[in-house]
């Protein structure tokens, strides 16, 4: 089906995360690929921990269990050699400053 969209891409500096960072106007994800689903999804899981421990400002056990309780890893692809994964976080979990 056709369609139009606008994005807004900024490049940072320093980013604080490793890999891409996808923000919505509910959400924040991020984007791994990796040789295997577990892989991909412990590397989004530790990568969103960070991403929150630094935004947030508590610690690396808070911010995994955060995510344990307001985030989803999806599934992005799987038919490439490497398959990707995100992690989504309600957007209102962090600071406006994200």
């Amino acid at each position: 089906m056709p369609g139009i969209a606008t994005l807004k891409c900024k490049v940072v500096d320093k980013p604080l995360i490793s890999w891409p960072l996808l923000v919505t106007k509910d959400y924040v994800m991020n984007m791994v690929s990796a040789k295997s689903l577990d892989e991909a999804m412990r590397i989004a899981l530790d990568d969103m921990a960070k991403l929150i421990e630094k935004v947030c400002n508590i610690n690396y056990v808070d911010a995994a269990m955060l995510i344990s309780i307001a985030g989803d890893v999806r599934i992005c692809q799987i038919v490439n050699p490497a398959v990707t994964v995100k992690v989504v976080i309600p957007k209102d979990i962090f600071p406006s400053q994200i």
